[in-house]
């Protein structure tokens, strides 16, 4: 395999196939896309998600890709429209390592350029993973811990290059038709922290996955991208984006050790570092009743403090992210889903009081990232506490195949019967088997505008 970086995945995406993939690898792949479906439909209960569609449409026209749970779009709109769909309740995965997400960059690319050419299910199943890979391993090799330090969101620099790779295993790239379209890709990276707190740091995952379409098309029509995009020393994006970065993080195993496997889920729609405390807090609610409850302690690592700790919940957006707001109203109501986050519940002043009054969040930076402990302190002077190392969804405690379609369901209620959904998910359980990647788009979308009931 070629030993420079643009090289090794240029080899590495023009010849993948299932056949060669880990079969555990697929397994998670196939279970990554349900949940970003899923995912999907539940974006459309966003606030943001309106403005998101009405103005990618406006800009980039209309057409006949799919749109997750919605109408038709150009290919270019329906990658941005989904990749904002599955990012926008805070629902989907997190490759921890790197803070990356990373199927709202891949899979909105991948949909949109297997359903234009009714690719089958083989080569969409084998793009996808190309896709996940690129996009974890580059961010290994942008050394989070300075490149977080500068201020850059992975997503946006990394994401452009997975949604690349996948659209180009998809379209049957040549082998310098994908290093172009990693090039041209690299010239779409960006998007800081600066957004945090803002819907805007989810766009940068929408942005990626359009990003990465419209790479892979240019290259495909003869458009020319610098293959030394990674290491160039002037303007490179290891050396412009972070401090030169690992570049062998790229090239070791690749093909051999699948990095994809290392993506968490989340079960929750609240922040990826709150994942733990709504675990956390469910635990121990099922052992005493939230009347005796005097008042919760969080205990958070660096990360997560400084992110959710001091967040405030005056809508939906920042209740997400608010490590007071979810632990109190986890507790109160015994779940943790849509309905803690809608307006009306976030107006309950008996939940406000108590996460203002009775809930506090103190820095412990022994925890490892991702990580919590939560503590009760009850009336009658006892204490009892839950320590988390790992959030549920982490590899090491991943959801199972029957969270994940349980998950599904949940998410789609009000969408579609019951029947259609398990269709569906019958359908990714075999994803490799579908001679053409229409049959599976069409369940996905709403082409009549009397069949727009969402979640």
């Amino acid at each position: 395999m070629d030993p420079s970086p643009i090289g090794a995945l240029q080899q590495f995406i023009g010849t993948i196939n299932i056949d060669v993939i880990d079969p555990d690898a697929l397994l998670d792949a196939r279970r990554f896309l349900l949940d970003a479906i899923a995912c999907a439909f539940v974006g459309h209960t966003s606030p943001e998600t309106p403005v998101v569609d009405g103005a990618i449409r406006q800009s980039m026209g209309g057409g006949t890709a799919t749109v997750i749970g919605g109408t038709e779009a150009s290919p270019a709109a329906a990658a941005a429209i989904n990749g904002y769909l599955i990012t926008a309740r805070s629902l989907c995965d997190m490759h921890r390592p790197t803070l990356s997400h990373i199927t709202p960059v891949v899979i909105p690319a991948a949909l949109a350029a297997a359903e234009r050419i009714g690719a089958n299910g083989s080569t969409f199943l084998a793009g996808v993973v190309a896709g996940m890979e690129t996009t974890v391993r580059l961010g290994y090799a942008l050394n989070y811990e300075e490149f977080r330090r500068r201020g850059w969101h992975t997503p946006g620099v990394a994401g452009p290059f997975g949604s690349a790779a996948a659209a180009a295993r998809i379209g049957a790239l040549e082998n310098e038709q994908i290093a172009s379209a990693l090039g041209i890709a690299g010239s779409h990276a960006g998007g800081t922290f600066a957004s945090f707190g803002t819907p805007t740091i989810k766009f940068h995952q929408a942005r990626a996955a359009m990003a990465g379409l419209i790479s892979a098309d240019l290259a495909a029509h003869g458009f020319k991208g610098n293959p030394e995009i990674l290491t160039a020393k002037d303007g490179g994006i290891l050396n412009t984006f972070t401090d030169g970065g690992d570049p062998t993080a790229i090239t070791e195993a690749l093909g051999e050790i699948w990095r994809l496997r290392e993506i968490s889920t989340r079960l929750w729609p609240t922040a990826a570092a709150l994942q733990s405390v709504v675990t956390a807090v469910l635990e121990l609610r099922g052992s005493v009743s939230p009347r005796q409850v005097a008042s919760i302690e969080i205990a958070l690592p660096q990360a997560s403090y400084d992110m959710n700790a001091h967040m405030t919940w005056e809508d939906t957006f920042h209740a997400t992210l608010s490590a007071r707001w979810v632990a109190a109203v986890t507790l109160v109501d015994g779940q943790c889903w849509l309905d803690q986050f809608k307006k009306n519940r976030l107006n309950d002043d008996h939940v406000a009081a108590l996460a203002v009054d009775r809930v506090s969040v103190v820095l412990d930076r022994s925890l490892p990232e991702g990580g919590c402990e939560v503590t009760f302190r009850m009336k009658d002077g006892r204490t009892i506490t839950d320590l988390r190392r790992l959030p549920r969804g982490h590899p090491e405690d991943p959801t199972t195949a029957k969270e994940t379609r349980e998950k599904f369901h949940r998410s789609v209620a009000g969408s579609m019967d019951g029947d259609r959904a398990d269709l569906i998910i019958d359908l990714i359980d075999t994803v490799e088997q579908i001679p053409d990647m229409r049959e599976l788009t069409a369940l996905l979308a709403f082409r009549d505008s009397r069949d727009t009931t969402l979640v």
